[in-house]
């Protein structure tokens, strides 16, 4: 079935379903991976985001195993984790099982070992949008609609308009067609308006909320980026204000994921590695620079406003001595 022929409904899942996978492939491309062979990182990443984390049992004939979600069972500790990890994996159905920290280990999207619902929330916003926007556009087409009192002048017309449309050039020889173009008959054709043109201009404001969207989107997960929305001019200060929120997540992110590489390298001693990806650490890298720059300049102020004080402390006792200001000023009145 082709887009054109799709309901209503089904048009809105694919919109839906388009931005939560473009959004997924963004916060999975936060993070690069080092794995060992058999480990895909595009699965792990995805697994972790989508359903907030995976369990990794190492096997003599099977090599690593990984299972998507997997249970912990078992004995329960103080705070209610099981001792025990037991899952399957997607494909093939392998089980994993054993005891969690030495036989299994289990990864968590972040501390609180979610996953990130806002790719369903935010990609729902964005199809909203888009549907808005198309709405918008159908109802600003200029397309008056013909109309007639017989079904004969009818067909004629479409016959018409469609050929007209096809650039051709046509004679008309009913008669009857003719009168009723014409009005001759005192039925002719007309036309009515049920479009408002005017309304496209309601797409920049649309536009707008879509860069807000996105905007919003990535300053929750460490790109704090501006776009658009221009009403009113914002400082250097104000524009990176948020750069220190934006980080709180990601950063979280990448702490649970480093210290589960630490305990599987540990564990089974090959290498598990995870850092930012390139796009992410060059902007963490500025967040820092910026965070450095912002500091010797408080501590340059800072300095400037206490030389500044010495200076006015030196001015004051000078008059002291130079016999000007000896004297505190008084108001006095005429002849006194």
């Amino acid at each position: 079935m082709t887009y054109e022929k799709m309901k209503a409904k089904e048009k809105n899942l694919i919109r839906q379903r388009s931005y939560f996978s473009y959004l997924l492939t963004a916060l999975c491309s936060a993070f690069k991976w080092t794995v060992p062979e058999g480990v895909e990182e595009r699965w792990i990443e995805r697994y972790l985001h989508i359903s907030g984390n995976f369990g990794v049992q190492k096997t003599t004939d099977k090599g690593y195993l990984v299972a998507e979600c997997p249970s912990r069972v078992g004995d329960l500790d103080q705070y209610g984790d099981g001792k025990r990890v037991e899952g399957v994996t997607r494909g093939n159905g392998y089980q994993i099982a054993g005891e969690f920290g030495t036989e299994v280990l289990m990864c968590y999207n972040n501390s609180d070992r979610m996953p990130d619902l806002d790719l369903i929330r935010y990609a729902d916003g964005f199809s909203q949008v888009d549907k808005s926007i198309m709405a918008n556009v159908r109802w600003s087409i200029l397309a008056p609609v013909l109309c007639s009192k017989d079904d004969r002048t009818t067909k004629r017309i479409s016959e018409l308009v469609d050929d007209m449309l096809d650039g051709k050039l046509k004679c008309i020889t009913s008669e009857d067609v003719l009168e009723a173009l014409n009005g001759s008959r005192g039925d002719g054709v007309y036309s009515i308006d049920i479009t408002h043109p005017e309304r496209i201009k309601n797409v920049q404001y649309q536009s707008e909320l879509y860069d807000v969207l996105l905007r919003r989107f990535f300053n929750k997960y460490g790109l704090n980026i501006q776009n658009s929305s221009k009403h009113a001019q914002a400082s250097t200060d104000e524009v990176h204000g948020l750069d220190a929120v934006s980080w709180v997540l990601i950063l979280d992110m990448l702490k649970e994921r480093q210290e589960f590489c630490k305990q599987a390298s540990a564990l089974w001693g090959d290498t598990w590695d995870c850092v930012l990806s390139d796009v992410w650490q060059s902007e963490y890298d500025r967040f820092i620079i910026r965070n450095k720059q912002a500091d010797n300049a408080d501590e340059n102020s800072l300095e400037g406003d206490e030389n500044n004080g010495k200076n006015m402390g030196e001015t004051g006792d000078g008059a002291s001595d130079g016999g000007v200001g000896d004297e505190p000023l008084t108001g006095t009145r005429d002849g006194e």
